[in-house]
């Protein structure tokens, strides 16, 4: 993940990365746990089933005050 962030140009240090984690899971209730053989993380509890997520990112597409350049920015 680090190496991920660094790549998009945000430079974070371990100890925030993990404490950033904490958060989600005290604050949010999102359950993440790190899966060595993966070498990633993985989501337990995800806020939005697979087919809300694509009726949300159909609704930004098809929206008319949305250009389709930023429709596309948006669903990437």
């Amino acid at each position: 993940m680090l190496t991920f962030l660094k790549n998009e140009g945000y430079e974070i240090e371990r100890k925030a990365l993990y404490n950033d984690l904490a958060t989600l899971e005290s604050v949010f209730g999102i359950q993440l746990e790190y899966v060595a053989s993966k070498r990633g993380y993985v989501l337990h509890n995800p806020p939005f089933e697979p087919y809300e997520l694509r009726l949300m990112v159909e609704s930004v597409q098809a929206s008319k005050f949305i250009t389709q350049e930023k429709a596309n920015t948006i669903c990437a």
